[in-house]
């Protein structure tokens, strides 16, 4: 189970990992973007990613949800 970030550094960490995936959509497209990318981009692990999300697609949830928010 994904945790909640609390402490301002997890949800640097956070913000990272979704930074890091709208890079990777941009650069891979959204089939081809794995999780793989998406924790090299941000500059942490492939654990540390899963510790805040349970897969790819609550990444994109993650990531669609921010969108939304700043745009409003």
């Amino acid at each position: 189970m994904p945790r909640t970030p609390r402490q301002q550094r997890a949800k640097a960490t956070v913000e990272s990992i979704l930074d890091a995936g709208y890079i990777s959509v941009g650069r891979h497209g959204l089939a081809g973007t794995t999780t793989t990318h998406i924790a090299d981009i941000a500059g942490v692990s492939v654990g540390s990613l899963y510790e805040y999300f349970k897969n790819k697609e609550a990444i994109y949830e993650a990531m669609l949800a921010r969108f939304v928010r700043d745009l409003v």
